[in-house]
């Protein structure tokens, strides 16, 4: 499809802050024309054969360029401009890249061409700027849906969700009971959650119930319970994926027994967690977690520490469960 774009549209499109990235090879020197109307061939478009070569052009990612800014119609108003500044009249799209994982722009590679003016002149100019709005306008309404449907998604988050979740806890700090000293342990973790979300960011409150289990009858057991902070958003057009991460600092409960010994002592708590869930049902779903928790107990009489070394309970937990949303 050929079209012309007029200069008003060229200058208006590259007047914003963050543009693309413009780049031109230029095969000789040539008097600079007009940007009133430069005719666009197409991939596939067939090129008349008296065309003459000015150069090439090619427009890519500036890097951190607005979505906005790089819509197809945007990126071909800067070779279109650059192929006037340059001497030709005409521009012929040899490969076009649409938006992928690699960039959000739309990028062009082209050959700028100087055809005969009477060429040129027979182009109607109304019809091709009416196809070019039209593009335009399809695309910049497709733009708007996509930010339409991220807020919507959105929207979609459950208002309130509880959590129930199992697993397996990874001790991975060394501490000592009765003179001996414990190193890493794989025990068990049971967790419940509540959550009440506003949109992406949420508040909630996090209980869980970790236990290892060591040589010679020694039991070891961490409860928390305290507030989160959450942060979720939901995956998928359908919004059937949903991922969260909660923060959270409360209050831990160590204990541990051995031969009818028991002790225990509370400190401040950090405990963070990261998971992402599946909608099964309306108001059912399976979840998977993993999440990291830190409690400092005070040192035994006697232990030495390293420089900045940590004396207390960390453990890691890869649980599973059910969410209930209501």
């Amino acid at each position: 499809m050929k079209m012309v774009l007029f200069s008003a549209l060229a200058v208006c499109l590259t007047s914003c802050a963050m543009n693309p990235k413009v780049t031109a090879d230029l095969m000789g020197t040539y008097p600079q024309r007009s940007a009133d109307q430069v005719v666009v061939y197409e991939e596939g478009d067939t090129v008349p054969a008296n065309a003459t070569v000015v150069g090439k052009v090619k427009v890519t990612d500036g890097g951190m360029t607005r979505t906005l800014d790089c819509l197809y119609g945007n990126v071909l108003a800067l070779a279109v401009k650059k192929t006037a500044e340059s001497g030709g009249n005409a521009l012929h799209i040899d490969n076009h890249k649409q938006p992928d994982f690699v960039s959000t722009c739309h990028r062009i590679w082209g050959t700028m061409l100087l055809l005969p003016d009477s060429l040129v002149n027979n182009v109607s100019t109304m019809k091709t700027l009416q196809e070019l709005e039209k593009k335009q306008d399809e695309e910049l309404l497709g733009y708007i849906h996509n930010q339409e449907d991220r807020a919507k998604r959105a929207r979609q988050t459950p208002k309130n969700i509880f959590k129930v979740n199992g697993g397996v806890s990874f001790l991975s700090s060394d501490y000592q009971i009765d003179y001996h000293t414990y190193k890493g342990r794989t025990g068990y973790t049971l967790n419940a959650a509540y959550q009440h979300l506003w949109g992406f960011i949420g508040a909630g409150l996090d209980f869980s119930h970790t236990a290892y289990s060591f040589d010679e009858g020694v039991k070891t057991s961490v409860n928390f319970i305290g507030p989160s902070l959450v942060l979720s958003t939901m995956l998928g057009n359908k919004s059937l994926w949903r991922w969260d991460l909660s923060m959270s600092l409360g209050y831990g409960r160590y204990s541990e027994k051995v031969a009818g010994y028991k002790y225990s002592e509370g400190h401040f708590c950090a405990k963070m967690d990261m998971g992402i869930e599946y909608k099964v049902a309306k108001n059912i779903g399976l979840g998977l977690q993993v999440g990291m928790s830190t409690l400092k107990l005070d040192k035994p009489e006697g232990y030495e520490l390293k420089d900045n070394e940590f004396y207390g309970i960390k453990h890691v937990d890869v649980l599973g469960g059910l969410r209930f949303y209501f």
